[in-house]
């Protein structure tokens, strides 16, 4: 692994406990059980395999803080969060995970995440899966930080999990912002999508909720639905730009109040 700075845990509970990261185990620092609480200090730091979590884990980062690396959540019922940090990991062709390059990949327990960019050109910066309970606020997620490469989708939400986000800015994707498959629900509330095949794509019984957020410059529509299903959508307050479901495809459940409904800025027909 790679670094360009150093972490340390910073906890009154834990002064003891604090030691500076050797490069040589940086990826298995944040692995170790004594270690629940740690500071991330201004810098790069690369790691060279999946950080898999298996615990309570709280990190925080101060300005300029970056992991570069991909994240593997599997803490049970505990409770882990990520704060200040800017989290990279650029996608490549992968056979073991199916095709799928996951940035943080959460199953069951609590993930939140505040304050964070969270990007992954090629990929999918953030998925939850197996009854995963996700807040994501004041965050932002995207491709490449330079806006040279998409991310493949946003966020995608499968098997029971729940989301809220909130205050989060979700753009430029190869597909669609926000995914949600097989009975998962997702909250936006304040929150822009841009930029994308689709905006939000729903399936299989699943539910989303928006209040009070602004949709725009997706090339197919804000709205899509892979198989029909009792799929359920609520829109309130928003403002809506150009053709609102992708053809004449609508979840069965469908409520809408308040919302502003605008032109497409962009004409993408001929493209």
């Amino acid at each position: 692994m790679n670094h360009t700075s150093q972490a340390s845990c910073k906890h009154p509970a834990m002064t003891r406990n604090c030691t500076r990261i050797k490069p040589a185990l940086a990826t298995d620092y944040f692995r170790r059980e004594k270690y629940s609480y740690i500071l991330v200090r201004p810098g790069t730091f690369r790691m060279n395999q999946c950080v898999e979590i298996n615990k309570e884990i709280h990190i925080q980062g101060e300005d300029g803080a970056r992991l570069q690396g991909t994240w593997f959540f599997k803490a049970g019922h505990s409770k882990c969060t990520i704060k200040n940090v800017t989290l990279i990991h650029e996608a490549e062709p992968d056979i073991q995970t199916e095709g799928y390059q996951r940035m943080i990949h959460i199953v069951m327990g609590e993930l939140v995440v505040s304050d964070c960019a969270i990007l992954c050109p090629g990929g999918y910066p953030l998925w939850a899966a197996n009854r995963a309970a996700v807040t994501v606020s004041d965050c932002i997620v995207a491709g490449a930080e330079d806006c040279t490469s998409k991310m493949a989708s946003g966020v995608v939400a499968m098997e029971f999990s729940r989301l809220f986000i909130r205050n989060t800015r979700i753009e430029s994707a190869e597909e669609c912002c926000v995914f949600v498959d097989n009975d998962a629900e997702v909250k936006l509330k304040k929150c822009c999508l841009q930029s994308g095949d689709v905006g939000v794509m729903l399936t299989d019984r699943s539910s989303v909720q928006m209040a009070s957020c602004v949709l725009r410059l997706f090339r197919r529509g804000i709205f899509g639905e892979m198989r029909k299903g009792d799929a359920e959508l609520i829109i309130r307050d928003s403002m809506l730009y150009g053709p609102m479901f992708v053809g004449e495809c609508q979840p069965s459940r469908l409520f809408k109040s308040g919302n502003k409904y605008m032109e497409a800025l962009l004409d993408y027909s001929t493209k």
